[in-house]
């Protein structure tokens, strides 16, 4: 059998310009890529330097993970990719030609590729990637129970990788992406049943933050954004006071809240000061009033990163038997805490107004939003329950 050739150069109707197809390792051709030339003499030198630089090599060989810039994180030590990240190529590029896109997309597109493309697409070669791959990868994510809003996020970020590939001729197919259907799915939340028993589950004691952190979540409705800004001068025995939000897309701290208040007070049980303070006195930069309750391990003026404090939280979920399928289908996030707090207040017939300053919400359509029923109960059986979780928590 002869030789093939490294490559064949084609027109395509009504172009100007010379293609090639690239022999692969396999013995099978890439999809047709221009030359950039109108001359056959031309085309065949740009096909042969192609040729010669090894890119050929790396089509063969690449993988989505190697498109994704993928470094240990300083803190945790787990792989995150920065290919969205804001002063790197590919965001600059876009900032240049005028696309909008903010500091925030850029985080949250990260963590789509970390969560979802990464898990499942990472190890696919580029040169593979093609359309049956890519609704494969949909329905998994559907079968999976995310919703398709998350589903179309994902599917978003991955045409991104795909369409850097195939400026860089790194793609072999012609890929169509069809987006999946989007119905809105509600917030999951914990039952009370439920909250007692991840409170009684052993946490790593050598890192009281995400025990700490999920119990202020749960027992004054906080944010996670706002559990990252407080600072030590925001904590005294019996209140939490909230002043400002943490977000790394966003900047870092911010004065105010996320509803535009300027600050919000919130009573806590003994055992949540009891915790925050185990946060405090563990501090390694020392304890100064402007330094973070959940403090950065590696970098002192900072607080750790999100996933420090809930991946830990996810753990405690599958030991009390909530694995990650039902964890994900149920749609239970860090965020369900909050949501825990305020059912809890609304089944124990505190004042709707009360509970929007408590909580920072604006409206009463806003607060129902929240409420989930689990069970009815009178007001001091609902809060006995409330303090008894807390104090389990305490001990754990």
């Amino acid at each position: 059998m002869p030789e093939k050739a490294p490559f064949r150069l084609f027109k395509r109707k009504k172009s100007r310009y010379f293609y090639a197809r690239y022999l692969l390792p396999d013995g099978t051709y890439t999809a047709g890529r221009s030359t950039g030339e109108t001359t056959k003499r031309k085309a065949e030198s740009a096909a042969w330097e192609y040729v010669t630089r090894g890119k050929i090599s790396a089509a063969a060989y690449s993988t989505i993970a190697d498109m994704c810039d993928r470094r240990p994180d300083p803190e945790s030590g787990e792989l995150k990719s920065h290919f969205f990240d804001w002063d790197g190529e590919h965001t600059v590029s876009k900032r240049s030609a005028g696309k909008r896109i903010s500091k925030q997309q850029c985080q949250r597109n990260n963590n789509l590729l970390d969560h979802h493309v990464i898990r499942s697409l990472g190890k696919v070669r580029l040169q593979d990637l093609d359309t049956a791959t890519v609704r494969r990868f949909r329905n998994q994510l559907f079968t999976e129970g995310y919703a398709g809003a998350t589903i179309n996020q994902a599917l978003g970020v991955l045409k991104q990788i795909i369409d850097a590939a195939d400026e860089a001729q790194l793609i072999r197919h012609n890929i169509r992406i069809e987006r999946a259907a989007v119905k809105n799915k509600a917030r999951g939340i914990l039952t009370q049943e439920e909250v007692q028993n991840l409170f009684r589950e052993a946490w790593d004691i050598t890192d009281p933050r995400p025990f700490a952190a999920s119990m202020l979540a749960a027992s004054a409705g906080f944010r996670l954004g706002e559990i990252q800004g407080l600072h030590i001068s925001d904590i005294e025995p019996g209140r939490v006071t909230v002043r400002g939000v943490w977000s790394d897309s966003n900047g870092g701290y911010r004065l105010g809240t996320k509803n535009g208040q300027e600050s919000r007070s919130v009573p806590i049980p003994e055992s949540v000061y009891d915790a925050l303070k185990k946060c405090i006195d563990l501090n390694p930069w020392g304890y100064r009033i402007d330094e973070y309750v959940f403090f950065s391990t590696y970098k002192p003026g900072r607080p750790c990163n999100d996933s420090v404090l809930t991946k830990p939280f996810y753990e405690a979920l599958v030991r009390i038997g909530i694995t990650e399928r039902i964890r994900i289908q149920r749609n239970i996030t860090f965020h369900s805490h909050r949501h825990f707090f305020n059912t809890l207040l609304l089944e124990s017939r505190v004042p709707i107004e009360k509970i929007q300053r408590l909580t920072g919400h604006m409206s009463k359509s806003m607060t129902s939003h929240y409420y989930h029923i689990d069970g009815m109960e009178d007001v001091a059986e609902a809060q006995r329950r409330m303090f008894t979780i807390i104090g389990t928590a305490e001990s754990a």
